[in-house]
Parts: structure tokens; C-alpha cells; sequence
């Protein structure tokens, strides 16, 4: 038996099932595309083409390494520093070629890997291979040596290097294509790679690859290895490179002396007005020049003593005692008629009465008795409004 749907719930089905129908075509439109991997062998990328696990293996494993964000012109100059040039992306103009032989004949190290790290060496000869010969492939070692003691290795290769220059050592090679090359340049030294497979996440597990990775860059206490990034793109634009210079400091120098200068210039330029000196009649003056008087006297004691008696006069006003009631009337008083129960009160104005006759007593009890006096006043609303709010 079919199942009758009323006419209004079938437009309503009917709007669901379009709206629905757009969130899905919306979503398969505007939702974010899927993350393509980068083939760069950047020391920061994680994919399998990147280097990430290279450079972090090499620096948990003792190796002096860092990443190179600085153009060639800053690298150290001496033995012991290794650039490792990881298939750059940008290309080098003049001066960074001549920085780059600088940096080898002063006796660094140079590994480069593919055709645009090739192109930026002196004397490279990096070519493509044909198509029919490039792609995967395993390269045997062409002789023994420091590089090859790690067996055959496995690398993504469109490249070799002519191998006309007798200087030039074949290491690596598939046929006649020379596939990982060195050779010296002035007290230096360039390692070249057909391709970076050996030192990308991918590439790195295969055993071989990873021996030809630490056979090129050498013993961890030796060599301090520079990983460059500047080719890749990431430079750290013109505040790094004057942060490293003598000029930030001077930059702050020049700050600080027109700060100084425009100091000076506002207090002789600045309009001219007198100080403000407090009036003669202020009564903070007055109270300020009679505590210095009994502190100067040392006499706590009268001091106490004004204190307790203009306390037994508003007491004695609010409660309407008559004549100088002593303390135990005044306590008694305020319990009865105003319900005042603290327990210290009695005893305070006993020892206030005390206190009073007593030539040696001490600043600070007499100050802790004064201001209890003005806290049961408080509680007993014996100062004026004017006078308790200031």
C-alpha cells in the first residue's frame, strides 16, 4: 500500500532535500583542496620530498648544524663548514657565485644535489639525462672510496655530470652517466648528487642512501654544517641582515641622541610657569608642624592624652554624661545604651587612662592606642560626617 505524504510535508521534504542538495555543491566547491606534496628537500618540509628528517637526524646525531637563511657572502670563511645546496630554487647572481668560489677556495665544502644545484657551481657540469634513461634507477659505485663504502644507492635522477674534466671523480654512475661526482676547488671541496633522494624523508630509509649522506658531510666533531635555505626561498629580508651588522647599533646611537636632543629642546622651548608652593594656612601643614613639636619633645604621652579626651567629649555629648566620666563608666555606658560589646573597649580606655600619666611611653603603643580610639568613634558615629569622610 503506498504511503500518502500530505501536500505540505512533500514541499517541505522538497526544500530540505534542494537545500541539502546546495550545502553539498557549496562544500565540493569552496572546501579546501587537497594539500600537494612539495618536492622542494627543504630542511622544514615533512613530505617525502622534503628533508626534514635528514636535518633533525643529523643534529641529534652530534653534527653542528643549522639552517643557512643569509646569502653566501656570510658564510664562514676556513676548513671544517659544509653547504649542503639541496636542489635550490632561486638562482644565484654574480655575486653570489663569487661568494660561493670565495667560500671553497678558503676551504669550505660544497654538497649540491640536482641540475640547479649543479648550475651554481664553479666548473659544474650537470646535464639532463634522456628520458628513457632518467627516473628511478640504483647506482653502483664506480670505484671504492669515502663514498661509496656504503654499497649501491637508489635515487629519482634526471641528471649526470660530463665527466671530461680528469679533476672531476666519478663516484657514482649508471652506464657511462656519472651520477655522484667530487672534485677540489682551491683548499675546498664540491660533492654533487644526480639527485637529493638520498637525503629526503622518502629516500633516507634505504640504508645506502643514508651512509652516502654521512660519507658526504664527514665526521660529526669536524664539520659545521650549513643547510641552505636562502635558495629556497627563505631569507630573512633586510632587518636580519643589518641586525648582524655594526649599523643596528649605530641606528640605536643616533636614536638615542635625537631623544636627548628633543629633551632638551622641550624644557628650553616649553612654556615657563612658577611652582606651586602650598598655602602657610593649610591645616595639613599645621597638624605636620605639631606632630613634629611632640616628637621632637618626645611626648607621647600628650599627644595620647588630646586624643583620649576629645574622644571622652563626643562620648560624653552623644551618651549626655555628666562631668570627666572615667573609663569604666564609659564602658559601662556604651554597653547599656548603644549595645557596643567589643571586647577590647573597656580595657583599651583603661589602658588609654594609664597611658596618659606615663612619662616614658612608647611611640609606637601610643600610636596603636590612638588609633583605636579613632576606630571606636567610627563605630559609634561620634565624628562628624565632614571630618570622618576626609
Amino acid at each position: 500500500m503506498p504511503l500518502k505524504v500530505a501536500a505540505a510535508d512533500r514541499k517541505l521534504l522538497l526544500i530540505f532535500a534542494a537545500v541539502v542538495t546546495l550545502l553539498l555543491a557549496g562544500m565540493a566547491l569552496l572546501g579546501p583542496e587537497q594539500k600537494q606534496e612539495s618536492p622542494m628537500p627543504s630542511s622544514y618540509s615533512s613530505d617525502s620530498g622534503g628533508a626534514k628528517a635528514a636535518y633533525l637526524l643529523l643534529k641529534e646525531s652530534g653534527y653542528q648544524i643549522e639552517r643557512w637563511e643569509n646569502p653566501p657572502r656570510r658564510l664562514p670563511k676556513g676548513p671544517g663548514a659544509l653547504l649542503i645546496l639541496a636542489e635550490p630554487m632561486w638562482v644565484m647572481d654574480s655575486d653570489d657565485r663569487l661568494a660561493l668560489q670565495r667560500f671553497l677556495a678558503a676551504g669550505g665544502r660544497v654538497l649540491a644535489t640536482g641540475a640547479s644545484g649543479g648550475a651554481l657551481l664553479p666548473e659544474g657540469r650537470a646535464q639532463g639525462l634522456s628520458p628513457l634513461k632518467g627516473g628511478w634507477l640504483t647506482a653502483k659505485a664506480s670505484i671504492p672510496s669515502t663514498l661509496t663504502r656504503g654499497g649501491e644507492i637508489r635515487l629519482n635522477a634526471w641528471n649526470h655530470w660530463a665527466t671530461d674534466n680528469f679533476a672531476h671523480v666519478a663516484h657514482y654512475a649508471r652506464d657511462d652517466d656519472a651520477l655522484v661526482v667530487s672534485y677540489k676547488f682551491g683548499d675546498g671541496e664540491v660533492i654533487w648528487w644526480a639527485a637529493a633522494t638520498p637525503l629526503t624523508n622518502a629516500g633516507l630509509r634505504d640504508a645506502a642512501n643514508l651512509e652516502l649522506l654521512l660519507n658526504s658531510i664527514g665526521a660529526p666533531a669536524r664539520t659545521r654544517v650549513f643547510w641552505d635555505e636562502y635558495f629556497h626561498g627563505s631569507r630573512r629580508g633586510l632587518w636580519g641582515d643589518i641586525s648582524d651588522t655594526p649599523l643596528c647599533w649605530a641606528m640605536a646611537e643616533v636614536g638615542i641622541l635625537l631623544l636627548a636632543v628633543l629633551f632638551t629642546f622641550s624644557r628650553r622651548s616649553g612654556p615657563v610657569r612658577p611652582l606651586v608652593e602650598p598655602s602657610r594656612l593649610s591645616p595639613l601643614e599645621f597638624v605636620e608642624t605639631l606632630g613634629g613639636l611632640y616628637q621632637s619633645a618626645q611626648a607621647n604621652q600628650v599627644a595620647l592624652e588630646v586624643a583620649y579626651q576629645r574622644f571622652q567629649y563626643l562620648l560624653k555629648k552623644r551618651l549626655g554624661l555628666a562631668g570627666q566620666p572615667d573609663a569604666a563608666t564609659m564602658a559601662s555606658a556604651v554597653s547599656q545604651r548603644l549595645r557596643y560589646d567589643r571586647p577590647d573597649f573597656a580595657a583599651k580606655l583603661a589602658r588609654c587612662e594609664h597611658a596618659i600619666g606615663d612619662p616614658v611611653l612608647r611611640e609606637k603603643e601610643a600610636l596603636e592606642l590612638v588609633q583605636a580610639l579613632n576606630d571606636y568613634s567610627r563605630d559609634l558615629a561620634l565624628m562628624p560626617r565632614a571630618q570622618e569622610k576626609h
